[in-house]
């Protein structure tokens, strides 16, 4: 015993000391990923390359030089200077190197570059869509060399489409052959008259004059159309992602076309392309602001190297100093970044983190800076400083109180206790909104406001909501919430001193053509869980890990020799216990209904260890389900050299591939809650836009089963709600699924949406999903929100399911606030129905070769029959589609009763039975019993494999028990699949 511990606190130290070590090697081995780098020095380097595509290509380079490389003028394709720029030029540059032949690029108008293909003037293009109709059509194609966004273009004077739509039908111009206008129509929220033009010149004139309200285009064709600004180009939602090709229609060029197909298969070259077109996407961007500055702000730039700024420490997501890091951030930094990438200028920080905002100011209104972070426009500040044009971000003011504060009206905000920040738009507001108001408190900075609040020395802090933001976010404190919300926008512009104009024209002009709504996104969506760097470290210190880990195996070795000896020496106290037990029972009946009330709470335990017991086993059962059918038409789909088939192959990966992701997502979701980490986050949202959300994912199910679906949402319900939308789309989703689960083809589910109450801005809404189900027996119903549990566990056979949805989504009600609950009859259906408090806020803005698929040897078992018993129907479609190759005859059961039927009518036909063991009507297990039972030497005899996702050790016995010869696990392995049948076909041929 001393020996074991003595070798326990040894592995522990080694362990400690390993641990420490690996702290100093991480920082030491640490290293940035390499960037994509050209893979090819010339094209005798592409893969698989054959001899003649050489000796043709080389044949080329004699007869004729150079090659003309169509494009569009846009942003892959633009004049700067006199000389050529874009993603186009350096793909030309890129192909001379490989080929050793000049590729000359020009620019045309699309209708005079599809004339050109067509009387092969003009020899390749990077211009044209990828589509099977266009490779019918004539033209010779690579895959992808580039992916293009949809866009819309629109003048600057044009109402947005929603308004115009209100008035009259939309008016959509299209250049002529361009394949985006069927992908719009199939998408687009509006209806709309369609427009062609010949060319880009002509669909930007129809926008000038106002015969079309938006030209759609690949997001190509912007480049000398917008040199001042006056198109406003948007990306179209749903994204469109279009890929384009190498082209020709010239049959002589097809040589080029076929060697830049085997480079294209190569993923570092394909990484090399993408890294050129970020290139060239930032050359254009630039090139838009470079056309766009004058003479005098060049002069201003020359003279003015280094711009002096000053920054807020405390400013989420806008501006902000990280003491956790050490460093600055935000969106702000970010602008000065690319001002710097596309003017040249510096820029100097000449503050620090410990300076207040009064004294920002000061030094921005004295000229030591001449750029400010933030600076809210304000009456008394109008000819004191300047602001950009655009803002950064924009959002509305608010009170912010405590978490568990009270709601409260307008009426009640004069008698509150309130905090401003010093010389800020915040107080300015406040004291203009609230005249008169007798308990304001001024601090120097927006944290000591906040401290105020958790100190109690205040009840409200007058700010915006990006500051909650930084305050849940980015200080991970969770104690505060918007308490009310002004319909007032809060915009944060940048400010600077007011002889700054040609700074302030500088930075509009940046502003204008940088992707500065992702720029904010990047912060606003971000959250700071250190927790994640420490996974970082721990995966730089793989290898000690590892050793760690062996070190660990000794160490539970050790643990479970010890508790080896402490479980015998237990036993032995037990036998004394019981002893004892024994003869103090016999003097007092008190101890013996103790005794008795320990045994029922053992019975209580033994049941919820069976409850989880059945969970696991239900769970590996939907867990390998959906990955059976992942691999399995993975490897239809690779064999295959049929298009269509590879397709359906695919869309069945992505059905069970998003099943088993519900079922991952599920199993978190539940650990979180265990564990008391489930959070939730609020943000603003439409009820009407959620809920067409959840019905277009759950649509295509009850399409599946021609049910009858409406929905109802009442028209009271505010048009912009505050609170976490993805949690009550996964509660609506859950209840939905569930209703279409058990509820028969044919029948009705209903979903409505009401408004129950509105008090102070606060709503309560009420969800309610109705279905002509089964039911919920009487027995059952006080369990069905218990986590790891069914109705029964014939449901969970016959339907299928985690069993935590509802236990989910109870959690989830309850921690917003609300409530849920269900009524329910035996045969005739349910209703759930739950609330949740939201608060009304104002609107929101956004409404190759083939390869042999393994390397097993394919068995041949021609004149064999069998009879494969399987439920679902992708597993059969697997199965099937495995054994094909093999030449045996397949006769297919959907449930056990089935097989039972067909072996009982034809004893002598089956040389060998696949049989799943979880079916609906009659399980593998009981099918095999009866099959057994069948008066028939055959049948008694005939080899039955059990092919089943349950694999745990007792579920194996169970199947041998039952009498069956052999187990299979799922997913399948086909060349274990192919050794049993042989193993047993050939004992019975």
């Amino acid at each position: 015993m001393r020996i074991a511990k003595r070798a326990l606190c040894t592995v522990i130290s080694v362990i400690i000391i390993l641990s420490a070590l690996s702290s100093c090697e991480a920082d030491i081995n640490s290293s940035a990923p390499a960037a994509a780098k050209q893979p090819f020095a010339s094209f005798l380097d592409f893969p698989e390359i054959t001899d003649e595509e050489i000796a043709a290509i080389e044949l080329l380079k004699k007869r004729r030089t150079p090659f003309v490389y169509g494009m569009n003028r846009g942003i892959e394709a633009f004049e700067q200077n006199g000389e050529m720029h874009g993603f186009a030029v350096m793909f030309c540059r890129l192909l001379g190197e490989l080929f050793g032949m000049e590729f000359q690029l020009n620019l045309y108008e699309w209708d005079e570059l599809m004339r050109g293909l067509d009387t092969h003037g003009i020899d390749f293009t990077g211009d044209m869509a990828l589509s099977a109709e266009r490779q019918n059509g004539g033209y010779i194609m690579t895959d992808k060399i580039a992916e293009r966004s949809l866009k819309y273009t629109q003048h600057i004077n044009s109402k947005s489409l929603a308004e115009i739509a209100q008035d009259r039908k939309l008016k959509f111009v299209f250049v002529a052959t361009a394949a985006t206008v069927t992908d719009v129509a199939s998408l687009s929220y509006y209806d709309f008259e369609t427009i062609y033009a010949d060319n880009h010149t002509d669909a930007y004139r129809m926008l000038e004059e106002g015969t079309a309200d938006a030209f759609f285009d690949k997001g190509v064709a912007e480049a000398d159309f917008n040199v001042n600004g006056e198109l406003i180009v948007q990306n179209f939602f749903p994204i469109i992602n279009i890929p384009v090709s190498l082209t020709t229609k010239n049959p002589e060029l097809e040589p080029i076309i076929s060697a830049m197909q085997k480079a294209l298969q190569d993923e570092t070259f394909r990484r090399y392309l993408k890294d050129l077109y970020d290139i060239g996407e930032k050359e254009f961007t630039k090139h838009r602001l470079l056309v766009q500055i004058t003479e005098e702000e060049w002069e201003y730039i020359r003279n003015n190297p280094v711009i002096p700024f000053v920054a807020e420490h405390y400013n989420y997501p806008l501006c902000f100093y990280n003491d956790h890091e050490n460093q600055w951030g935000g969106i702000f930094f970010d602008v000065l970044t690319q001002v710097e990438q596309f003017t040249g200028l510096k820029f100097e920080q000449v503050n620090d983190q410990t300076e207040e905002w009064p004294q920002l100011l000061e030094k921005l209104e004295s000229g030591q800076a001449y750029v400010i972070s933030e600076l809210l426009p304000s009456r008394g500040q109008q000819n004191r400083f300047l602001w950009a044009k655009q803002a950064l971000i924009t959002d509305y003011y608010t009170l912010i109180s405590k978490a568990d504060a009270p709601n409260i009206s307008l009426r009640d905000v004069m008698n509150a206790r309130v905090g401003v920040t010093e010389g800020t738009i915040y107080a300015e507001l406040f004291n203009l909104w609230f005249p008169n108001h007798k308990n304001v408190k001024v601090y120097k900075n927006p944290d000591y406001a906040f401290e105020a609040i958790i100190r109690g020395e205040i009840d409200l802090v007058m700010s915006s909501q990006h500051q909650l933001l930084a305050l849940t976010n980015y200080l991970e404190l969770s104690g505060y919430k918007s308490n009310i919300i002004f319909d007032e926008p809060s915009e944060s512009i940048i400010g600077f001193n007011a002889k700054q104009r040609e700074l302030r024209s500088i930075f509009d002009k940046v502003l204008s053509v940088i992707d500065l709504e992702n720029m904010s996104a990047h912060w606003t969506q971000r959250t700071y869980d250190y927790q994640a760097k420490i996974a970082q470290i721990a995966q730089q210190r793989l290898p000690l890990f590892i050793a760690v880990t062996v070190l660990s195996f000794f160490l539970i070795i050790i643990m479970l020799i010890l508790f080896n000896i402490k479980r015998r020496e237990g036993a032995r106290l037990e036998e004394l216990i019981a002893l004892r037990t024994g003869e103090l029972e016999a003097q007092n009946d008190t101890i013996k209904e103790t005794s008795q009330r320990l045994e029922a709470a053992l019975i209580s335990a033994q049941e919820a260890s069976r409850a989880k017991g059945d969970f696991l086993s239900n769970m590996s059962h939907e867990i390998r389900t959906p990955l059976n059918a992942i691999t399995g038409m993975t490897m239809i789909g690779k064999t295959s050299t049929e298009t269509a088939r590879k397709d359906y192959a695919f869309e069945k990966i992505e059905e069970a591939s998003a099943h088993l992701l519900n079922i991952i997502n599920d199993i978190l979701d539940i650990s979180k809650i265990e564990a008391g980490k489930f959070e939730l986050s609020g943000v603003v949202f439409s009820v009407k836009t959620l809920l067409a959300k959840v019905v277009n994912v759950i649509n295509f199910r009850m399409e599946e089963k021609q049910q009858n679906f409406t929905l109802n949402i009442d028209d009271r319900i505010p048009s912009a709600l505050f609170g976490d939308d993805q949690r009550l789309m996964q509660i609506i989703t859950n209840l939905l699924s569930n209703a279409v689960k058990f509820t028969p083809e044919g029948k009705d589910i209903r979903l409505d949406a009401s408004l129950e109450s509105e008090t102070g801005g606060l709503c309560i809404l009420r969800f309610s999903v109705s279905d002509t189900g089964i039911g919920i027996d009487e027995d059952q119903k006080e369990r069905i929100f218990t986590s790891f549990e069914q109705a029964e566990n014939d449901t969970t056979r016959k339907y299928g399911g985690t069993g935590l949805g509802l236990a989910i989504s109870k959690h989830i009600v309850e921690k917003m606030g609300g409530s849920i609950g269900f009524t329910s009859e035996l045969g005739k259906g349910s209703v759930f129905t739950f609330t949740v408090p939201l608060t009304k806020t104002a609107e929101t803005n956004s409404a190759g070769e083939e390869k042999p698929a393994g390397n097993y040897a394919v068995p041949v078992f021609e004149g064999k029959t069998l009879l494969l018993a399987e439920d679902i129907e992708i597993n059969r479609e697997i199965a099937a589609s495995i054994l094909e190759p093999t030449l045996i005859e397949i006769d297919i059961a959907s449930n056990g009763a089935e097989a039972v039927k067909m072996a009982a009518d034809a004893p002598e036909r089956y040389d060998l039975i696949l049989m799943d063991v979880q079916m609906p009507e009659m399980d593998g297990l009981q099918a095999t019993r009866a099959i057994r039972a069948i008066n028939s030497p055959n049948a008694a005899d005939i080899p039955i494999i059990a092919m089943t996702a349950n694999v745990f050790k007792e579920d194996v016995d169970k199947c041998l028990q039952a009498g069956m010869n052999d187990h299979i696990g799922k997913p399948l392995n086909v060349e274990e699949l192919f050794e049993k049948l042989g193993k047993y076909l050939h004992q019975s041929s």
